[in-house]
């Protein structure tokens, strides 16, 4: 039996890698002089519905340089099932450096319905980035799940560390770590050091009133008001255990 597993491991990685040739001749004709060879190309891309593509596209788009092709490859991973690459296309959400491509990412999670994928994005609300903080719950906001109520309204205040550096008397600079290493406060005399600043997620908060817009409320920051409403929505029903005479 395990001889048998082993073979049926070895057929499907097999299966996985033979996509990557074909993919990558496909990519290679997007940029022929030849209109016809482009179109077939992205035509040929564009009909990858195979879930055993899933590696071999994400590796596609981790190799590329365009952006415009970056949307497509995520396009065609929407329509490929697996946990990998789920996470794929959030990270692209995430941390992509072109705001096109987040668009798709974010517009592909929306369609895809992925639990995988929310629960992801409910523990980048704690990151230590705010800029992950705001775009995690931007793409929350697109899949408008009920279950994303307690982690945004524990997300609308979140604390991040900063470098902050004082140089001449009065002038102050700071920029933000993403170690989240080291205390708080400030000195002067041309140091370094780390302040800790709460910052309210307007993100955060716009994902927030979506899921919540049918129970018309709206507690902006106020993380215990928001706390509180939620308990009240989530307890159990009052029973009557009198008799009735």
């Amino acid at each position: 039996q395990e001889v048998r597993l082993m073979s049926l491991n070895q057929r499907f990685d097999d299966a996985q890698r033979k996509w990557k040739p074909d993919l990558k001749r496909y990519r290679d004709n997007l940029n022929s002089r030849n209109d016809r060879t482009r179109a077939a190309a992205l035509a040929d891309i564009r009909a990858v519905k195979d879930p055993l593509a899933g590696a071999s596209l994400i590796e596609m788009y981790d190799a590329e340089d365009y952006p415009e092709v970056r949307v497509l490859w995520i396009e065609v991973m929407g329509r490929t099932p697996g946990g990998a690459v789920t996470s794929a296309i959030v990270r692209a959400a995430l941390e992509d450096t072109d705001q096109r491509v987040r668009e798709a990412a974010r517009d592909v999670l929306e369609v895809r319905g992925d639990d995988g994928a929310l629960g992801r994005l409910h523990g980048e609300l704690h990151s230590k980035d705010n800029t992950r903080v705001q775009l995690a719950a931007m793409a929350i906001e697109r899949i408008g799940s009920q279950e994303s109520m307690l982690p945004l309204i524990e997300a609308l205040v979140t604390e991040h560390k900063f470098v902050v550096t004082r140089g001449n008397p009065g002038a102050t600079s700071a920029s933000f770590s993403p170690t989240g290493q080291g205390g708080g406060g400030l000195s002067a005399g041309g140091s370094t050091t780390v302040e800790t600043r709460k910052i309210a997620n307007s993100q955060a908060l716009s994902a927030l009133r979506k899921i919540t817009q049918a129970h018309n409320v709206n507690f902006q920051y106020d993380e215990q008001a928001w706390k509180t409403w939620y308990g009240a929505l989530h307890a159990p029903p009052e029973v009557n255990l009198r008799r009735v005479p």
